[in-house]
Formats: C-alpha cells, sequence, structure tokens
C-alpha cells in the first residue's frame, strides 16, 4: 500500500488490472465498480474526498512464484513489470503506461531479459506490424530506453 501511494503521490498512474510485488506475494490491483467504490467510501474510508476512486488489491495466486524483481536503481524509469493473459496463456512484459493512458509493452522472454538475458519487442511498439524490419531481441538496458522514449 504504502508502494501505490508513493507512486501516486509522484504522479505515476495506479488503476485497475496492474500488479505490485511486496514480500514475494504478486497482488493484483482491482478497479471497483462505481456503486462498491460509494459503499467503500461512506463505510471504510478515512478522510477520502467524495469523487475519490476506491481501489482494490488480491493475491495473484497465480503469478506468485513466477515474479522477477525488477532490479534496483531502475525503477525510477516509469517501467513497471506487468503479467498479461490468463491461466492458459500469459506473458511477463516490461511496460510503460503512456500519458495517453496506453500501455506499451516489450516481452521479457519469461523473465529472461530481466535476468542477463534477452526480451522480443516491436520497434514501433504497434504488435501487430510483425515486418522483420520491426522486431528487435534487446537486453534489459534497450528494453527501458525504447520504453522511456517512445512517444505516441
Amino acid at each position: 500500500m504504502n508502494f501505490l501511494a508513493s507512486r501516486i503521490r509522484e504522479g505515476h498512474a495506479v488503476s485497475g488490472n496492474q500488479t505490485v510485488q511486496s514480500a514475494g506475494t504478486i497482488w493484483r490491483v482491482n478497479a471497483v465498480s462505481q456503486s462498491r467504490n460509494q459503499e467503500l467510501l461512506s463505510t471504510n474510508a478515512c478522510q477520502c474526498e467524495k469523487k475519490s476512486i476506491m481501489l482494490e488489491l488480491s493475491p495473484d495466486v497465480f503469478r506468485t512464484s513466477l515474479i522477477t524483481p525488477v532490479p534496483e536503481g531502475l525503477a525510477g524509469d516509469t517501467c513497471f513489470v506487468e503479467y498479461i493473459g490468463d491461466n492458459d496463456f500469459w506473458m511477463q512484459c516490461l511496460s510503460r503506461t503512456l500519458p495517453s493512458g496506453r500501455i506499451i509493452r516489450i516481452d521479457t522472454n519469461n523473465g529472461a531479459m530481466l535476468n542477463g538475458g534477452t526480451g522480443f519487442t516491436h520497434l514501433n511498439m504497434d504488435n501487430r506490424n510483425n515486418h522483420i524490419n520491426n522486431l528487435a531481441q534487446v537486453n534489459e538496458a534497450q528494453a527501458r530506453h525504447l520504453l522511456v522514449t517512445f512517444q505516441e
């Protein structure tokens, strides 16, 4: 909770469907319905403005044993590790939320890129464009650079 609060204070987006790791457990951030939001504000929220948007955390049990931590010293670049998909097919990605709200992602090759290996990217961040000139194998530093410098 403290980590998420600090991210919000720093101006980063925290919203539903994101994940965060704490003490080896991956937590999924869940957006609540408008009616549940009002219920939480009136019964559980302490000193919150009426326009506040409540989020709930739930353990993402399937992903808990699969987390690869982000190396220290690199987390300030607004990139985050994200799991997308479902129990049948999922990918671990290094991601970044653009100012428009669009999330761009680079495949970490099941975490190998975050452990000194390489991952795979679409250079123009359009995952529909599989032309050979748009695909690249990248290490973590290259991936972070591509994500941070990408502009819509």
